[in-house]
């Protein structure tokens, strides 16, 4: 018989530019998790945090950032780190960490904050990053290559629901891109 994994609470930051350093936000939206699910911060087992690469060392190890900002507790510590996808790799270890009974109560927090405007690629060149590719080539800031990747996607998956349309790791698009550009600069 499989064991039962159920989210217990939820809990949100208003989206927006509030000028405060990502732990607040992280810390605002646990409490409410915990409001909701009716349990208290000693009654979680495991923190895992999902990592930003924007907020320096505090973010790189995110679960423990929190966990200290909730007030250690012994509460052992997961942190990951997947990009945008960095949340649902944080609910899916603590999911895993539940099958695998290595815990009972998961508290699971993700928090970023950013600067003004796109978020460029990190400095340096790096020609087969399709990320890198399309942003410096082509001046495709994420929003932009998302809609243009839906475009050719949703069309072609004979589908009516956004939801159902699965994703690859490189899109038709990037790999466009990676066949336009990055044989030429590898040759150098």
């Amino acid at each position: 018989m499989a064991k039962e994994v159920a989210i217990l609470g939820v809990g949100m930051h208003p989206w927006g530019k509030w000028g405060k350093n990502f732990v607040e936000y992280g810390i605002k939206a646990c409490n409410d998790a915990l409001d909701d699910a009716g349990l208290e911060w000693k009654d979680i087992e495991v923190v895992a945090g999902a990592e930003t690469v924007r907020n320096g060392y505090a973010g790189y190890v995110a679960g423990a950032t929190f966990a200290e900002a909730l007030g250690w507790s012994g509460a052992r510590v997961s942190t990951s780190y997947a990009a945008c996808a960095s949340g649902s790799q944080a609910i899916n270890n603590a999911r895993a960490m539940i099958l695998a009974d290595m815990a009972d109560v998961v508290l699971v927090v993700g928090a970023d904050t950013t600067p003004k405007g796109f978020l460029a690629p990190n400095a340096g060149e790096r020609w087969t990053d399709p990320d890198w590719l399309r942003f410096r080539l082509m001046g495709c800031t994420n929003p932009t290559y998302f809609d243009t990747s839906f475009g050719v996607r949703f069309p072609r998956s004979n589908t009516k629901s956004f939801a159902a349309i699965t994703t690859r790791s490189l899109s038709v698009f990037d790999q466009a891109v990676q066949r336009q550009f990055v044989p030429r600069r590898c040759r150098r």
